[in-house]
């Protein structure tokens, strides 16, 4: 009996503790032993595939994630079920992919999920957040009302190489009441200027600083093509995670409603997760198709359009980069493309207003003007045209009337954003932040929440396998779950602290180096907080970093009341936090100094 209770022992230890498990080195293997058939069967489908060659393009750009997962997903499978060969049962390998892949990838998984919701957030924080933007503005008026032509000179007077490059605009809407100009010059830098829209006089420049977290959702604040690569890579990884989550559910249906107090933090992990499931799928893959440019857009040009970049945007995005013609030629005044006048054929487009403008050598012979229609109708009722120098409709493009491939591409955007239900994903710029189109309010609440709730999940998932490695001595664990609180703790802490500064000094927070530095800082400061080992330092130093770190941005919030504009309901409700913070952290003081005080007087 002893010898058997033995092996069961020595089984069980063998269960938790594999004797090669798959760490980041085969994570990235996996990864990319993956992609190549992902890329062979996709650029099959883009060459052979019997249609058009846009929906070839778009077949072969929108199954590489899907089929880069399933390939993934075999691998994982593969390995684990090798070296646990002794273990039968299909259930336990996906069991053991789950725990060991999203103990990888859990942290990045909470990053990319909180900076999501976070950019899903920033486009109702906008106004909040360009407050003295926002409150020198009054009613909103129409498009064709607005000073566009005039501001389109006065920019140009001051920045004349910007008619060499792009001039995007955005007319005023009443969720944004400003009207944002966006100069790419030819050397790559760029300016934001934004106007009254009924003066036509500057109000600022620069973006918000949750600008910031946007860029984090998209690249990682690495490079881009490092970054936009590493969040597709996560996004197909991460979508194999959920995956093998809701296989190892034998009757996961009931995770929906049941929530035991015993183990909380693992019962709220597999509460979130079941609720998720589909949104964390759909979310992974279209943000993995919407970052993986890098890697779709090439196949998409050789196996379809045999190396014609240029035609691939042409059919896909409605935009054509053309040679500058630096022949001087008045433009049409923007009355001549404001006006959705080449859809007269559709009744809907009498609704349309333009949201989206793109001028490309304005000014020259060359000039090429791309306006974006939307409607207040669903997510198709929207076109894109394109007019040259004289006013003349080159291109005219409706949602409605292009093949299912067209349709499906942006009804991915749309999906990954929230952008349905009202203004709902344009067809090209930016689809992000502060700058991008509005969806239905509950839709963006419903975005914003689902986001929160995966964040949660892949942190209290990840906490719960630690807490299980640091009860089984395993070193490094205890260090791994202070650092996993601190990263739970540190980015919304950041995150709020660049909402308070954009409250505090409007001006120096858009300087793209006032604002990455701030969220860095309080992000590494909390990280390194809650990561010191314990018994290395008096409790009370972390006590009064923390209480530090909290009256900062006490401080920052009454001097936004003071100095920039009354204070509003959210800045009341940081106020609120940041005291609720500081009255635990003191009482986890005075309960640390009550406990050893009973040890030293309980000594002999």
């Amino acid at each position: 009996m002893s010898t058997s209770g033995s092996m069961r022992g020595t089984t069980r230890t063998h269960e938790r503790s594999p004797s090669r498990p798959l760490g980041t080195g085969r994570t990235v293997g996996m990864a990319v032993l993956g992609l190549v058939p992902a890329l062979v069967v996709a650029s099959a489908i883009g060459s052979w595939a019997p249609w058009a060659r846009v929906d070839r393009a778009l077949a072969a750009g929108l199954l590489l994630l899907p089929l880069w997962s399933l390939a993934v997903l075999w691998l994982g499978r593969r390995f684990v079920a090798r070296r646990d060969r002794p273990q039968r049962g299909e259930r336990r390998t996906l069991m053991r992919l789950h725990l060991e892949l999203g103990g990888v990838l859990a942290p990045l998984v909470f990053v990319l999920c909180f900076s999501g919701a976070m950019a899903v957030a920033a486009r109702s924080l906008a106004a909040w957040e360009h407050a003295p933007r926002s409150s020198s503005t009054g009613d909103v008026p129409a498009a064709s009302l607005q000073p566009i032509d005039r501001i389109v000179e006065d920019v140009l007077r001051q920045e004349p190489e910007a008619a060499r490059g792009l001039v995007r605009l955005a007319p005023a809407t009443p969720t944004r009441p400003w009207i944002r100009v966006e100069l790419r010059r030819p050397d790559g830098s760029e300016r934001v200027v934004d106007f009254d829209p009924t003066t036509g006089e500057a109000l600022g420049e620069g973006r918000g600083p949750l600008t910031v977290i946007v860029e984090l959702h998209r690249n990682l604040l690495v490079p881009a093509a490092i970054g936009q690569t590493l969040v597709t890579s996560l996004g197909v990884l991460v979508a194999v995670v959920l995956v093998c989550g809701l296989a190892t559910r034998r009757r996961w249906s009931r995770e929906l409603i049941r929530l035991r107090l015993r183990r909380l933090p693992q019962e709220l992990h597999k509460l979130l997760g079941a609720w998720t499931l589909a949104f964390g799928v759909g979310a992974a893959l279209t943000g993995a198709m919407l970052g993986g440019t890098p890697l779709s857009v090439p196949v998409m040009t050789h196996s379809a359009y045999g190396g014609d970049q240029a035609a691939l945007f042409r059919d896909v995005l409605g935009v054509e980069r053309v040679p500058l013609d630096d022949t001087a030629a008045p433009g049409a005044p923007a009355a001549a493309w404001l006006e959705p006048r080449c859809f007269a054929e559709l009744p809907a487009s009498a609704a349309w207003q333009a949201e989206r403008i793109v001028l490309q050598h304005p000014g020259y012979a060359s000039a090429r003007v791309t306006v974006e229609y939307e409607g207040p109708g669903p997510w198709l009722d929207r076109g894109l045209a394109v007019y040259d120098a004289t006013g003349r409709a080159l291109r005219c493009r409706a949602l409605r009337q292009q093949s299912a491939a067209l349709q499906s591409f942006y009804a991915t955007v749309a999906l990954h954003y929230g952008q349905f239900g009202g203004q709902s994903g344009g067809q090209s710029g930016d689809h992000s932040g502060e700058d991008g189109p509005r969806g239905q309010p509950w839709v963006e609440l419903l975005w914003i929440v689902a986001g929160l709730a995966l964040a949660a999940a892949a942190l209290l998932g990840e906490l719960v396998r630690v807490r299980r490695l640091e009860r089984e001595g395993i070193s490094g664990a205890g260090w791994r779950g202070r650092a996993l609180v601190g990263l739970g703790l540190g980015l919304p802490l950041a995150t709020v602290t660049l909402l308070l500064l954009s409250r505090v000094a409007p001006h120096a927070s858009r300087e793209p180096l006032v604002g990455h530095g701030t969220f860095l800082l309080v992000w590494a400061g909390a990280w390194l907080w809650s990561s010191w080992p314990r018994g290395a330092a008096d409790p009370r130093q972390r006590t009064t970093s923390l209480a530090m770190l909290v009256g900062l941005g006490l401080l920052t919030t009454a001097a936004s009341s003071l100095v920039v504009v009354a204070p509003s309901t959210l800045d009341l409700l940081w106020a609120c936090l940041g005291l609720t913070f500081v009255g635990a952290s003191w009482s986890s003081r005075r309960s640390r100094a009550r406990t050893s005080l009973d040890a030293s007087q309980g000594d002999p």
